[in-house]
């Protein structure tokens, strides 16, 4: 949701930060699977900080429809299975 916000002018983050945090989600489930822990390693949970603060502050400058829009974009993108964030530069 955070990025498809940032598509629509709200934030400015490097699809870096959004890529090494899918990663380091499917990293956590993939442990979480196979180890029954499910926790983000140390170093990755920085990446959620930002991404959440962000969030946050996306929340508090975009119109309604903005958020509405993103949200649209992101239920078709899952329904189809596909991810928002682009997997290479």
């Amino acid at each position: 949701m955070t990025f498809l916000l940032q598509l629509e002018g709200f934030g400015e983050a490097s699809v870096d930060l959004y890529r090494d945090a899918q990663f380091a989600l499917e990293d956590a489930m993939e442990r979480g699977r196979a180890e029954g822990i499910w926790l983000l390693k140390e170093d990755s949970a920085a990446l959620f900080e930002q991404l959440v603060t962000m969030y946050d502050w996306q929340l508090t400058i975009a119109a309604m429809r903005n958020i509405e829009e993103a949200n649209f974009r992101l239920v078709k993108l899952a329904k189809a299975g596909l991810m928002p964030i682009p997997t290479s530069a």
